[in-house]
């Protein structure tokens, strides 16, 4: 996400360290920045805009582990520290750094101090944990609804939405209070099987070796290189988690949507299987290699069949 712009005008704010005359003077030039803002792009005294290029964004994503550097969070704005954007005569990568909108605002504000800006930076939360970090806020708990759960084209309302033989991947349990939230679990592999993003309760961890993450509002996409969408996910807070590009190995299992929307199961040895259309009951997915089975829409008593059974040879 760009850099959001103020436009309420600055105020006055003098401090021990700093000389009335630079006061003035960056007052000043925040006043003049606005009023172009107001009439169209954005530009500093050296005319550069707030545009950053691509390949720049990218470099700083890297360096920052992909989230904010104060608190891990994966939507983030880009924010100008060494030296300020009004002082800036380029994007250098290396003056740029991860912030999510409430610590943004904070370091516009001064809450957050050039000092502190410049130590997270170069200690970037994301890179220390391992991981972006996000808490899943819904208002499921309010009414007793359950959080819906929609690959491709296929919706799941089921406790259970993925689950490899006894091992729950992609589960629902109930809110712990009253007016609590749904709490969701998952645990995403990518096309080699490997772990790409895990939710524990509603906070959601995704690795930081990855080639890019990108957030923009309430999207995240994971690529494995240039254009190579592996995982995108959109969360609609008080409806839906939709997941709308996948390519996951489940244990010789393939699991993906497509950029089309297509939501497909398919086996190494075996024929593929297109999954549209709502279920309901226990288990959305369950693949059992002991059975050579993969179960849609399936129960977790075995005396009750599934919607769709497909053979794993």
């Amino acid at each position: 996400m760009a850099e959001t712009l103020d436009t309420q005008a600055p105020r006055l704010v003098f401090r021990a360290s700093q000389d009335l005359p630079t006061v003035i003077e960056e007052t000043a030039m925040a006043n003049r920045r606005n009023r172009k803002a107001k009439r169209g792009v954005e530009r500093n005294r050296f005319g550069l805009t707030r545009s950053i290029p691509e390949p720049t964004k990218r470099s700083v994503r890297q360096r920052c582990g992909f989230g904010c550097v104060v608190c891990g969070a994966p939507f983030i704005e880009y924010h100008h520290f060494a030296p300020f954007f009004e002082r800036a005569k380029e994007h250098r990568p290396e003056g740029i750094t991860l912030l999510c909108e409430q610590h943004h605002g904070d370091a516009k504000a001064g809450r957050l101090t050039p000092q502190s800006v410049h130590r997270y930076n170069a200690n970037p939360c994301c890179l220390r944990d391992g991981h972006t970090r996000k808490s899943l806020v819904t208002n499921y708990g309010e009414t007793g609804k359950r959080l819906k759960f929609m690959i491709g084209s296929a919706t799941f309302e089921t406790p259970i939405v993925l689950m490899y033989e006894s091992e729950e991947l992609i589960s629902f349990k109930p809110p712990e209070a009253p007016n609590a939230p749904w709490r969701l679990s998952a645990r995403i592999l990518d096309r080699n099987g490997k772990d790409l993003l895990k939710i524990v309760d509603n906070e959601w961890r995704v690795g930081v070796h990855r080639y890019d993450i990108t957030t923009r509002m309430n999207m995240m996409e994971v690529r494995e290189g240039r254009g190579d969408v592996i995982f995108a996910m959109e969360v609609i807070y008080d409806e839906l988690l939709h997941i709308t590009r996948l390519d996951m190995d489940c244990y010789g299992v393939r699991i993906g949507s497509d950029r089309n929307g297509t939501f497909s199961v398919s086996g190494a040895n075996c024929g593929k299987v297109i999954v549209n259309g709502g279920f309901r009951g226990d288990i959305g997915i369950h693949v059992r290699p002991s059975a050579k089975q993969v179960l849609l829409g399936a129960s977790l008593d075995p005396n009750v069949g599934a919607g769709v059974a497909m053979a794993l040879t």
